[in-house]
């Protein structure tokens, strides 16, 4: 895990919320690939604050499939490995416009 400072320690544990955006931003999923208008994905979760610093990200993710919407997502509790391959397995599946963009990270080019 990385800090503010990009300090790497790899024996910390992390939140559900810092799995994720560590997920979109490594795979470079963001909102640039076909644009969506977050303002129009609503979530559900009772947890997750207009101003979360993740709004955006976890409004990405619901909106690309890697995670469900509402009641909660308890994006301070720490993930644990169910929670995460939860997660990861749904990476080849999501929506087409970026699944496509992301064959040259799941499949061998060789």
């Amino acid at each position: 895990m990385l800090d503010a400072q990009d300090q790497f320690y790899p024996q910390r544990k992390i939140t559900k919320v810092e799995m994720l955006v560590g997920l979109l931003r490594s795979l470079q999923i963001n909102n640039s690939i076909e644009p969506v208008d977050l303002s129009e994905v609503t979530l559900k979760f009772k947890d997750v604050s207009p101003t979360h610093w993740a709004l955006n990200d976890i409004k990405l993710a619901v909106y690309l499939g890697l995670i469900s919407d509402g009641p909660y997502f308890y994006p301070k509790k720490l993930i644990n490995r169910a929670e995460c391959a939860a997660i990861l397995i749904r990476v080849p599946n999501v929506r087409h416009k970026v699944s496509t963009a992301l064959k040259s990270y799941v499949t061998p080019t060789d």
